[in-house]
C-alpha cells in the first residue's frame, strides 16, 4: 500500500464531522490491502445520510488517492460509497465488502468515520503473479503502553496495538490513543497497515522493531476545545527487550492533510520526518513474531487490559512491571507509572492490564 503522505484536501479546524480514507487498487489481486496497493486518483467518493437530506463529495485528486468529506453536526447515520462512472469500466470495489460504507456518528463521542477502499480492475494489475502470503509464524504485533517525561515531566502517555491481517480480507488492524499532557491534545486513531517489521543485530545491540500508519482524531484536552479532524500517524516502535543498553524506543508523527506535522515524538523536531526514536521512560513496546496462530498473538488466547489515565511524575514515580499467571498457563502484565505529578496541573498516564489467559507462552 502506498504511503500515507499528503491529501490535497484543504482541512480546517472545527466542530463538523467529517469521513476520510483512500482510495486503492488491489495491483496484486490478493482481494485485501497489502504494501503493493497503489493509490487511485481522480474517484469521486460520495456520503449521504439515510433519509436523503445530506450529500457530500471529493474526488481523490492528489498521488496518494486521499479523500477527506465534511459532514454535518450532530447524530445522523450515513451511507459513503464510490461514483462508479469515475472508476476504470472493468472495475469491482472488493473493500469493504459489497462497496459501501454504512455508519453512525453522534457528533460528539464519534465525529469522524475512517474508511479505505480497495478496488480490483486489469487497468492497475500487475502481469506478475501475487507473491505467496508470508508464513503465519513471521508476521509481527505489538502491544504497548508507556510513558515519556521531558526534565522531570510526562510529556506523553500512550497505550495500543498493531495487528496483522492474517489472512483476513479486512486488513491489518489495531488503535492507538496517546495523551500529549503539555500540548493538551489527545489523539486517537486506528492503525490501518503494517508496514514494515523485523530484526535487527548491530554491535552487540539487538532488537526488534515494527512500522506502522493509519489515521485518527486530534483534539483539545480539558477546556481546550481544539479539533483538527481527521488527521494522519506514522510510527516507527522499537523492543529492546530487557536491555541494560537501551530501552525501548518509539517514533510517533501526526500530521494533517497539508502535511503539517501536528504532534511528533520523535528526536529531531527540525526535521519531524526524520524517523529518531525517543526512549520510553516507563512501559513496554511488546513486539511478538507469531502474531496469526489461532488462539491469538504470541500463541495464547488474550484478554484485553484496561487503560487508566492517571498522574504521572518522572522523578518521583516508579515502574513495577510485573507477570502474575493467568488460568491455564496464560500470563498477564500489570504497569504501573508513577503518581502525585503533574505537567502544567494536567494529568499524565498510568496503564494497568488484566490477568490473561489460555494458553501462553
Amino acid at each position: 500500500m502506498a504511503a500515507l503522505l499528503v491529501l490535497g484536501a484543504g482541512l480546517q479546524t472545527s466542530n463538523a464531522s467529517q469521513t476520510g480514507g483512500f482510495v486503492f487498487c488491489d495491483t496484486d489481486q490478493s482481494g485485501q490491502f497489502d504494501s503493493n496497493d497503489t493509490p487511485i486518483p481522480g474517484v469521486l467518493v460520495v456520503v449521504t445520510n439515510v433519509s436523503g437530506t445530506f450529500s457530500n463529495a471529493n474526488f481523490t485528486d492528489t498521488p496518494d488517492g486521499g479523500f477527506v468529506l465534511d459532514l454535518p453536526p450532530g447524530p445522523d447515520s450515513y451511507v459513503e460509497y464510490l461514483h462508479p462512472l469515475t472508476l476504470p469500466s472493468d472495475a469491482t470495489v472488493v473493500q469493504p465488502p459489497g462497496g459501501v460504507y454504512t455508519f453512525t456518528l453522534d457528533g460528539v463521542v464519534q465525529s469522524n468515520f475512517l474508511g479505505n477502499f480497495l478496488v480490483s480492475s486489469s487497468s492497475c494489475a500487475s502481469n506478475v503473479p501475487p507473491p505467496p502470503p508470508p508464513p503465519a509464524t513471521n508476521i509481527c504485533c505489538l502491544k504497548a503502553t508507556g510513558v515519556i517525561c521531558g526534565k522531570g515531566r510526562p510529556l506523553y502517555a500512550f497505550t495500543g496495538s498493531a495487528l496483522p491481517g492474517c489472512g483476513s480480507t479486512n486488513g491489518d488492524t489495531g488503535e492507538w490513543n496517546l495523551i500529549a499532557t503539555c500540548q493538551r491534545l489527545r489523539f486517537e486513531g486506528q492503525v490501518f497497515e503494517i508496514t514494515d517489521c523485523g530484526e535487527v543485530q548491530s554491535n552487540g545491540c539487538d532488537y526488534s522493531f515494527i512500522e506502522f500508519q493509519g489515521a485518527g482524531n486530534l483534539t483539545g484536552l480539558g477546556n481546550c476545545h481544539t479539533n483538527y479532524g481527521v488527521v494522519y500517524f506514522s510510527a516507527h516502535a522499537e523492543d529492546h527487550g530487557h536491555s541494560k543498553k537501551a530501552p525501548d524506543q518509539l517514533y510517533f508523527r501526526v500530521y494533517g492533510s497539508d502535511g503539517t506535522t501536528l504532534l511528533l515524538i520523535g528526536g529531531d523536531t527540525n526535521n519531524p520526518m526524520d524517523v529518531i526514536p525517543v526512549p520510553l521512560s516507563k512501559g513496554d513496546l511488546d513486539i511478538g513474531h507469531s502474531c496469526c496462530q489461532t488462539t491469538g498473538p504470541e500463541g495464547g488466547e488474550n484478554e484485553g487490559g484496561h487503560n487508566h489515565q492517571g498522574q504521572g511524575n518522572c522523578d518521583q514515580g516508579h515502574g513495577n512491571p510485573h507477570g502474575n499467571n493467568g488460568d491455564d498457563q496464560g500470563k498477564g502484565d500489570d504497569n504501573h507509572g508513577g503518581k502525585n505529578g503533574n505537567c502544567n496541573n494536567l494529568q499524565g498516564g498510568q496503564a494497568h492490564a488484566n490477568k490473561g489467559h489460555g494458553k501462553g507462552h
